[in-house]
């Protein structure tokens, strides 16, 4: 099983117009596009590696275009496990 979200119920989940979402959801999106290699396991995508990844630059985004703080929550129970495959790796 795994849960994974913006911020806890202490924080704030930032939204920027920017964007046109939430940092979270561009943090998704950004990883999932441009940092396949980063997140994969012989092409199929890592959820534990995804979490990290995304965790990591959400914190960091936030710090640059707000000055705040943003820490996702994730909880993950048992083994990591593929949410899909890389582009280009098709079986």
């Amino acid at each position: 099983m795994l849960v994974f979200a913006a911020s806890s119920q202490a924080q704030e989940a930032y939204e920027l117009k920017s964007l046109g979402h939430g940092i979270f959801t561009h943090c998704i999106q950004e990883v999932l596009s441009r940092h396949g290699a980063e997140i994969s396991d012989g092409g199929r995508i890592s959820a534990g590696r995804l979490m990290t990844a995304v965790e990591a630059m959400t914190q960091s985004v936030a710090a640059d275009l707000l000055h705040a703080e943003q820490h996702p929550v994730k909880y993950n129970f048992g083994q990591d496990f593929a949410l899909g495959l890389i582009s280009g790796h098709l079986p």
